[in-house]
């Protein structure tokens, strides 16, 4: 990836704009919307082809929290689309959907998941053992947090 890509993220009619690299990446929401039905998909886009996928889900407007899951094409991985999607994710929940924050689950023999959310700031708060079954093995998995701070 180049120095001056711009990451395109829209949600409902806002969007923001990042400097990012030589690609322009759009977020583009689906479904009727977190605040409808508590949960939002956002499909990542680089000249029009797909690089990922974010959903948003378990969402609760109590205590301004929601769930975290994201899946980048095999093609795309190891580039930093991953990192630059949950971090400008954080901007839209923070700035947009006024959350306070956002967790989510991985496998803990996922480490390159485990290894991207820490370096976008998240830390893991917890182990569920034995959560579930991969390969006819049960499995633990590892719950991470990020406190979002308005920036």
């Amino acid at each position: 990836m180049g120095k001056n890509q711009l990451i395109h993220i829209q949600q409902l009619n806002s969007t923001t704009i990042k400097q990012f690299n030589n690609n322009i990446i759009s977020l583009r929401a689906a479904g009727k919307g977190i605040f409808v039905d508590g949960s939002m998909q956002l499909a990542a886009l680089v000249d029009g082809e797909l690089v990922g996928c974010i959903d948003l889900y378990n969402y609760d407007p109590i205590h301004r929290r929601a769930e975290v899951g994201i899946g980048v094409e095999r093609s795309w991985r190891r580039k930093g689309y991953a990192t630059a999607m949950l971090l400008e994710l954080d901007k839209l929940c923070s700035h947009q959907l006024h959350l306070h924050q956002l967790y989510c689950d991985v496998v803990a023999s996922n480490t390159v998941s485990c290894h991207l959310f820490e370096r976008c700031g998240y830390r893991q708060i917890g182990v569920m053992q034995e959560w579930v079954v991969v390969n006819d093995e049960y499995r633990d998995v590892l719950r991470f947090q990020k406190i979002l701070n308005g920036d």
